[in-house]
């Protein structure tokens, strides 16, 4: 004999996070929760993917009832209810997460998205070795447990230290995969204040460089030496 049955498979929901273009800080901005979006990832990462402060993952029932967090590194996964929060706060080079979400009652499955958190909480230092005229980035931090996202960028600013608006453009260091290297020495400085930024977006405090000499200039014989020269 023959029995036969009958299985009807459910295709995979969208799952949508909070729009690119939604301000994080205008609630009325981002649609209606559970169905223009269903999580909020905040703060963005930066242009490099960096974060420097913890990440937050909110959960907005609607179109699911639960929200899972499965991390790539083996950790247990995490699963939210409704406006229920999870917290990534310690530094990391890149924290892997899969995020997925179910409807218990429709039986609805959503579509994976996979989201890397990179923490950088140090700021970088500068120091200058007046013999040679050179200036050095060092984004290693003190402790261990700190990542390190790298030297990005050499700011010349005030003695205030503030970059940006209407300040020269700063000398920027390549980067591989949105990291730097963990020191840059620029030989040559010029007198001025200077602020190292890592690709995290840290900024070190204003360093003045005062103690560099201008090149001398061979003049020839009989021309003006100075003011009040002969």
């Amino acid at each position: 004999g023959r029995k036969y049955a009958t299985v009807e498979l459910v295709a995979e929901q969208s799952l949508r996070p909070l729009p690119d273009g939604a301000d994080p800080d205008d609630p009325s901005s981002w649609g209606v929760p559970g169905s223009d979006y269903h999580y909020t990832r905040l703060p963005q990462p930066n242009a490099n993917g960096w974060n420097t402060t913890p990440v937050a993952v909110q959960f907005f029932g609607g179109d699911f009832d639960s929200l899972t967090l499965a991390p790539a590194n083996g950790d247990a996964a995490v699963s939210l209810a409704d406006r229920q929060t999870w917290t990534r706060a310690d530094d990391t080079d890149g924290y892997g997460v899969q995020i997925s979400a179910a409807n218990s009652e429709t039986g609805d499955v959503s579509s994976k998205r996979d989201d890397t958190i990179k923490i950088d909480t140090s700021a970088p230092r500068l120091s200058l070795d007046p013999a040679l005229g050179a200036l050095t980035a060092d984004d290693r931090p003190s402790d261990p447990s700190k990542a390190t996202s790298g030297v990005w960028r050499l700011h010349r600013t005030g003695a205030d230290g503030s970059v940006g608006s209407g300040r020269a453009a700063p000398r920027e260091f390549p980067l591989a995969d949105g990291a730097g290297a963990a020191t840059q020495t620029v030989a040559g400085i010029a007198n001025g204040w200077y602020v190292a930024e890592d690709a995290a977006g840290n900024l070190s405090a204003p360093l003045k460089v005062s103690s560099t000499e201008p090149p001398s200039v061979e003049r020839p014989s009989g021309s003006l030496a100075g003011p009040g020269d002969p």
